[in-house]
């Protein structure tokens, strides 16, 4: 999870923040994936900008409805990826973003 935190937080594009996404998603194990509530699944492939910033607000609801539960850490740890997704796609777009040096 910490790898793919720093590549969204370095990402200089959206196409990088879903690439590390994706790749960070691939990595769950069937395992994994069934000990967290269906809803907040999602398959790589069907991963854009915008069904990551929706996807991350269903995170934390899913997190904050099931506190303690089976999966708590495999939830938490989702619900942070997407987050940090979804604010490297909100600092890429905005149109206040100070050039990078």
């Amino acid at each position: 999870m910490e790898r793919c935190l720093a590549r969204i937080q370095v990402a200089k594009d959206s196409d990088e923040v879903l690439a590390a996404l994706k790749d960070y998603v691939r990595t769950w194990t069937p395992s994994e994936i069934a000990t967290v509530p269906g809803s907040a699944w999602m398959e790589p492939d069907s991963l854009t900008g915008q069904t990551v910033c929706e996807h991350a607000v269903q995170l934390k609801v899913e997190e904050l409805r099931h506190p303690g539960g089976e999966g708590e850490s495999s939830l938490h740890a989702l619900a942070r990826v997407f987050a940090a997704a979804a604010l490297r796609f909100g600092y890429l777009e905005s149109p206040f973003r100070q050039p990078e040096k």
